[in-house]
């Protein structure tokens, strides 16, 4: 009798190799899926003018007469605003300005720069979340890209290209949370104050990432690493300097600001309890975060401007949509679960979201975080994250979780591509009123037209009458065609 011949050893690493390689190529390959269908699902909104609250910063960019030599002209341009009221937004308002100035008055440069904002902020996303499953490079993130894009919810502030400066903000608190993590894998400080100087400039885009500060040193002791009372001197140091910095400016331009420029009007607040701020976190999560970027067929299409999601969603299609996320979470591999990572992700998504809940809640009681698909950008950022983290470490381990996630992106595509649908339609009479003023310079090259007579079908939310709102947006685009008087009036 012979003996067997022996077993061929398993060679462990080479069998690593390839399954990291054969994760790259299915990521990599989502990934440009993902980009192609952003593409799609938003194309339609490329011939969108303007929305209407745009037109009267823009009129006044148009005339001013700036002179970049002037400290109070770019003071004027950092904080003026058709609603007379003061807000402490210096590089935001400074970033619509440059924009306008560069791509002047035409949606497609601005609605171009929009899309190439949330590309760049996918790819930021993709890093962060790599970085905290302790990887280099984008791979182990693509998927919080994917769904990051695709996540239909958020779409207005995509396709309102006046809002640009909200996607820059968010880059700048993605690359300093990227540097984070740059700090706690080695030590450096320079990445530290990378960090902290990306928050810094973060905070004069928008406050609302003010607490975002605070999340470095639960980061630090997330991370599980002894850190010596010298560098915790350092990180304070870092973190109270910028601060300090941030409030001597605001208080400076709070006392000089308003009656240097007139912009003394304010906001009133309401009065609320803490049950509506309660009630407006449950619904702007569960309404807004959760159903509104989930297909479900159940949420209403609201107003205009407040628009919800509904995807394709009657009889039995109804079920397919629940039935994809079901299939999808039944295949993660929840054990062990990555607590630290997770509890992490939720006290980011806590700091970058209270002053905003705060503010909105205070000015517009409980329902306009969920209504309103602007508002929907901070939480579908971090339920992108959050799931493309867990998905990810799911995708080696369970055989069927990378069909379920294929099927789930298209399902996220169509549904995107309605909510633009929809937003178009609630646009078309906009699309109407430039259509009859397109037909009349066209077809009487020496008349002048009356902005009256073509006024826009949305008044404006502030102190400035439908007819003027009218002509700002017509002058910007037709030049001295358009008239403030009737022709012909004495």
């Amino acid at each position: 009798m012979t003996n067997p011949a022996p077993l061929e050893p398993v060679d462990r690493r080479s069998a690593a190799a390839e399954s990291a390689r054969s994760h790259a190529w299915f990521v990599r390959t989502l990934g440009l899926g993902a980009l192609l269908l952003f593409l799609y699902a938003y194309a339609p909104s490329a011939r969108i003018p303007f929305r209407i609250e745009q037109w009267d910063y823009y009129h006044f960019f148009a005339t001013y007469p700036f002179d970049s030599t002037r400290l109070r002209d770019w003071l004027l341009m950092a904080f003026w605003t058709p609603f007379g009221d003061f807000r402490f937004l210096p590089l935001a308002y400074l970033w619509n300005f440059a924009a306008f100035s560069i791509l002047g008055p035409g949606n497609f440069g601005l609605w171009t720069l929009a899309l190439g904002l949330n590309v760049l902020n996918s790819l930021l996303l993709a890093r962060w979340v790599s970085a905290l499953r302790g990887y280099k490079g984008l791979d182990h993130g693509l998927v919080a890209a994917a769904l990051f894009l695709l996540l239909p919810a958020r779409h207005e502030v995509v396709i309102w290209t006046f809002f640009s400066y909200k996607l820059a903000h968010t880059a700048l608190v993605l690359g300093a949370l990227v540097l984070i993590e740059a700090y706690v894998a080695d030590r450096r400080r320079g990445p530290l104050a990378g960090a902290v100087a990306l928050l810094f400039l973060s905070w004069m885009f928008y406050e609302a990432s003010l607490p975002v500060a605070l999340v470095i040193p639960v980061r630090l002791a997330l991370s599980g690493q002894a850190f010596s009372c010298r560098e915790k001197r350092w990180v304070l140091t870092s973190l109270l300097v910028p601060c300090l910095a941030y409030g001597a400016l605001r208080l400076a331009a709070h006392l000089h600001v308003p009656a240097a420029f007139g912009l003394d009007n304010h906001i009133p607040w309401l009065a609320v309890s803490a049950w509506t701020f309660v009630e407006s976190l449950w619904k702007w999560v569960l309404e807004g975060a959760v159903l509104g970027n989930s297909g479900l067929p159940i949420i209403p299409l609201y107003t205009a401007f407040q628009l919800g999601f509904r995807t394709v969603a009657e009889g039995a299609a109804a079920f397919f949509v629940p039935l994809t996320w079901g299939g999808l979470l039944s295949q993660l591999r929840w054990r062990p679960f990555p607590l630290k990572e997770v509890a992490y992700l939720a006290c980011v998504a806590a700091a970058a979201s209270i002053l905003l809940l705060v503010g909105r809640t205070l000015t517009s009681g409980s329902e306009l975080l969920a209504r309103v698909s602007m508002y929907q950008h901070v939480p579908t950022l971090f339920l992108a994250a959050t799931l493309g983290f867990v998905v990810d470490r799911s995708l080696e381990a369970r055989r069927f979780a990378a069909p379920a996630l294929l099927l789930l992106v298209a399902l996220l595509a169509v549904g995107s591509r309605q909510a633009v649908g929809s937003y178009m339609r609630a646009q078309a009479p906009l699309f109407e009123a430039l259509a009859r003023v397109e037909r009349v310079v066209r077809e009487r090259p020496d008349a002048k037209i009356y902005a009256g007579d073509v006024q826009l079908p949305f008044a404006p939310t502030w102190g400035i009458s439908n007819a003027e709102h009218s002509y700002h947006a017509f002058r910007l685009l037709y030049g001295d065609r358009i008239v403030r008087e009737k022709p012909g009036r004495q």
